[in-house]
């Protein structure tokens, strides 16, 4: 049985541990710093949901430790920092925002050792890549359909919508220069 680790219990971190959790016959781990995240987290039945400081050193190697792989859902204010520090433990990686401005020199170093699936996104991406495991437990899939979205059950004025991602990562995301990488 795979045992998972899930860094960052917020809107993204919940949404993916939850699905995990569900879906999945693997050991689910949520890790985050609030214990208004990790509450929620285990109200949604991801139980195995502990604090986790991961500016700590010593929480990093736990998380590692722990699991056979891990996906980060934190901040892009911190995935660097948690991706760099995981990836010295050899444990393969997935990040929804990781190298979110690419990084020749970063890349290289990162480029011997372990997995890792830098800015896979929320969607398209680890929408995808679950959708995709999800369809591959069946015996035949005629069609898939992903929805996303801060389109909440119990909409509220102003805007009825509900804001699930990083602004300053969705500002950023309009207004840095495009990466073109070549072979």
């Amino acid at each position: 049985m795979v045992s998972i680790g899930v860094v960052g219990l917020g809107p993204m971190g919940r949404a993916i541990a939850y699905y995990l959790v569900r879906h999945t016959g693997h050991v689910v781990n949520g890790y985050d710093i609030s214990d208004e995240a990790i509450n929620e987290a285990r109200r949604l039945g991801v139980n195995n949901a502990v604090k986790a400081d991961i500016s700590n050193y010593e929480d990093l190697r736990r998380i590692a430790n722990n699991n056979d792989v891990i996906i980060s859902a934190v901040p892009q204010s911190i995935a660097d920092q948690v991706v760099l520090g995981l990836h010295e433990f050899g444990k393969p990686i997935i990040d929804l925002i990781f190298m979110w401005k690419y990084n020749e020199d970063l890349a290289r170093k990162l480029s011997s050792g372990s997995i890792i699936i830098p800015a896979c996104g929320w969607a398209p991406g680890l929408t995808n890549l679950l959708a995709m495991a999800a369809a591959s437990e069946l015996e035949r899939v005629e069609e898939v359909g992903i929805h996303v979205g801060g389109n909440p059950v119990d909409p509220k004025p102003p805007l009825y919508y509900e804001l699930l991602f990083s602004l300053e990562s969705t500002v950023d995301e309009y207004v840095r220069p495009a990466t073109i990488i070549r072979w």
